[in-house]
């Protein structure tokens, strides 16, 4: 559907282009410069009511590209970590040769590790929780609630007096 209902000597390319190098170089100059419009033209742009409608379309495509190459590099992070989990991590050992590639098996504590934060990052995903309160934080709580209002009736009574 076009931006405008009667074109003129812009297309609607060139707006969505405007809005987006707006969105990056945040100025009506630069983005007249950069693109090759006059300025005027850019400001009245920008007081057109389809120009919030781009804007938002144009920040959702930069928010997906940006999506996009985070998992893409959390996919291949864990594919390492899984390569290391399985395979053991690679060390450069001495030998009489020279230097040799070895695979050594990941130490508990690393595997600990991995398997901590794995853990937390999963519930995160899944929306579950990553912490247990337990039933002794409950009681305390209680216990202060309790305390508080002990004082809150013996201050009433002292003050009725």
């Amino acid at each position: 559907m076009p931006l405008v209902k009667k074109p003129n000597e812009y297309t609607d390319e060139q707006r969505r282009a405007a809005v987006a190098a707006y969105a990056v170089l945040g100025t009506f100059k630069a983005v007249a410069e950069q693109l090759g419009l006059n300025k005027w033209t850019v400001r009245n742009w920008h007081k057109s009511e389809w120009w919030p409608e781009v804007a938002r379309q144009v920040k959702q495509e930069a928010d997906d590209q940006i999506v996009a190459k985070f998992t893409r590099v959390v996919n291949t992070a864990l594919d390492g970590i899984e390569d290391r989990l399985e395979n053991g991590d690679e060390r450069l050992v001495k030998t009489k040769e020279g230097h040799e590639s070895v695979r050594v098996k990941m130490s508990g504590r690393d595997c600990a590790l991995v398997a901590g934060v794995s853990t937390d990052k999963r519930q995160i995903l899944t929306h579950q929780p990553t912490s247990i309160k337990g039933e002794a934080e409950g009681m305390e709580s209680l216990l202060k609630k309790f305390e508080a209002l002990a004082r809150s009736s013996r201050e009433k009574v002292v003050s009725d007096q």
